[in-house]
């Protein structure tokens, strides 16, 4: 079986963003505050919570990232084949995500 980080990725992203996986982070809280009370928050219940929140963040960074510049791309490419179907519009532009910043504040300018 071919690993597919795309298709784990779009999993995640969707998962995460969903009811299910507010419902789910919110349980593991809950659960932590349980464990805690009973071992009375002591250090080590305490590095677990830091330590896997930590983790989850550090990860949830770069799949929120990978969606997000998949999104983007997606949606330039949308845009610009509506520029190129207008006849009145500035061809010019298309692909303007590309270009630096002091480009693009030159032809937000125009």
């Amino acid at each position: 079986m071919k690993f597919n980080f795309n298709s784990i990725s779009s999993k995640a992203n969707n998962f995460t963003g969903s009811s299910n996986g507010i419902i789910v982070a919110t349980l593991t809280m809950v659960a932590w505050a349980i464990y805690g009370f009973f071992d009375h928050y002591s250090e080590a219940s305490q590095m677990v919570l830091n330590t896997g929140t930590s983790i989850v963040t550090f990860v949830m960074l770069f799949l929120i990232t990978k969606q997000q510049n998949k999104d983007t791309r997606a949606l330039n490419i949308k845009i610009d084949e509506l520029i190129k179907a207008i006849e009145t519009a500035d061809n010019n532009k298309i692909g303007a995500e590309l270009l630096d910043d002091e480009e693009i504040e030159k032809l937000r300018s125009l």
